[in-house]
């Protein structure tokens, strides 16, 4: 179950976070319906400063130190990533993998490891967001450097073409 995106760039849209139309915040421009085919013109891309406007949306200081949401989320992933490679799931008797909470506290002391209290208002005191917007903007990222890296493997493509399905 899902909505996926096939062209040029390829993968899947964050389920319950991520709208369909998400490109168009990097300037993708719709095409047609049903399937949405889009057209992202490299200059236009490169307009939209999606990816800067991500990341400095994404990013946070605590304790007087930087961190970036994307950065931590993706590095969290990695440590998934090595859990599953280490646990038998034939065996009922395996521990439950950290949440992303639980790891932020463990690994950085961040929050309290619970996610319904885990906000960026925690360390922004003028936003009122929570992680779902968080994620939200991390989805919008990841689709971003999927577009960033399409025209960087592809210098002399000006154009990019996907479609998404809704």
């Amino acid at each position: 179950m899902g909505r996926y995106y096939d062209g040029d760039i390829e993968g899947k849209f964050w389920f319950a976070i991520q709208s369909s139309d998400d490109g168009e915040f990097f300037g993708a421009e719709p095409q047609e319906t049903d399937y949405i085919p889009y057209y992202l013109s490299k200059e236009n891309f490169e307009k939209t400063k999606g990816i800067e406007i991500c990341r400095k949306a994404l990013d946070f200081k605590i304790k007087n130190k930087d961190y970036n949401w994307y950065d931590l989320h993706f590095e969290w992933e990695d440590c998934l990533e090595k859990w599953h490679k280490t646990h038998n799931f034939k065996n009922n008797n395996y521990l439950p993998y950290k949440s992303f909470p639980e790891w932020l506290k463990e690994t950085y002391n961040i929050g309290d490891g619970d996610v319904d209290t885990l906000s960026r208002e925690d360390f922004i005191p003028e936003w009122n967001g929570g992680m779902y917007d968080i994620h939200e903007w991390i989805a919008r990222m990841y689709l971003g450097e999927k577009m960033q890296s399409f025209f960087d493997k592809n210098p002399n493509t000006d154009e990019l073409f996907y479609q998404a399905e809704l």
